[in-house]
């Protein structure tokens, strides 16, 4: 049992180490190397920059750049009639 017991743990601190940091300010060029796999970029204009995440329960989770910084992060609208969330305006 104890053999079993030290990797575990051991898998455990490394797995956790790993989770990636989203904070307002973030350089965009870190948060696409850190969400590379996962965030999708959904609108790009001269205003601003916008990357989606889905997650596994059906839910969305947008991240706003402006000039480079991550300035908002929010779950998006979902207009009526729509069931798919959409950035804020």
């Amino acid at each position: 049992m104890k053999k079993l017991f030290l990797p575990l743990l051991l898998m455990i601190v490394f797995i956790s180490c790993k989770i990636p940091q989203v904070f307002v300010g973030m350089n965009e060029q870190q948060f696409q190397k850190e969400h590379r796999i996962i965030a999708q970029q959904v609108e790009l204009s001269n205003y601003r920059t916008v990357y989606k995440e889905a997650y596994a329960d059906s839910s969305y989770r947008f991240y706003y750049f402006k000039d480079g910084k991550l300035y908002l992060m929010d779950q998006g609208y979902v207009p009526f009639g729509s069931k798919k969330p959409l950035p804020s305006r």
